[in-house]
């Protein structure tokens, strides 16, 4: 996949540039690209853990801690996962523009006809 167009971004928490955009998290008021270790290090110094809980990387910007609660059905190697603290590292809804930079073209979209309406002339793409 070919890297973005843009220079050399900062971690914000470490200083050190971030190569991989498309692991970087959003982070703090401007929306820069962090490190994704080094948000789970931040958190990792901010919140307290309960024995058995872990952090967990929920998706969209979202950490959370979470701990596996054993089935209750005997012989079941499963469990719930229980979410205690959801906690929001990137504003939901707003993309930074570095992230902008990172999508994909969307192909062009192709309708499809059917024959009997196609007239013999036209050229008709293939299904």
């Amino acid at each position: 996949m070919p890297a973005p167009a843009t220079g050399p971004r900062t971690c914000p928490l470490c200083a050190e540039p971030v190569d991989d955009l498309y692991t970087a998290i959003a982070y703090g008021d401007r929306g820069a690209p962090a490190h994704f270790d080094c948000i789970v290090a931040l958190l990792g110094e901010r919140e307290e853990l309960e024995e058995g809980a872990r952090l967990c990387y929920l998706g969209g910007g979202s950490f959370g801690i979470v701990q596996m609660r054993a089935s209750a059905r005997s012989g079941d190697r499963g469990g719930t996962l229980l979410i205690h603290k959801r906690i929001e590292v990137e504003e939901r809804d707003s993309a930074p523009a570095w992230r902008e930079e990172l999508r994909l073209p969307m192909p062009e979209r192709r309708v499809n006809v059917a024959a009997s309406e196609v007239a013999a002339s036209e050229e008709v793409p293939c299904r």
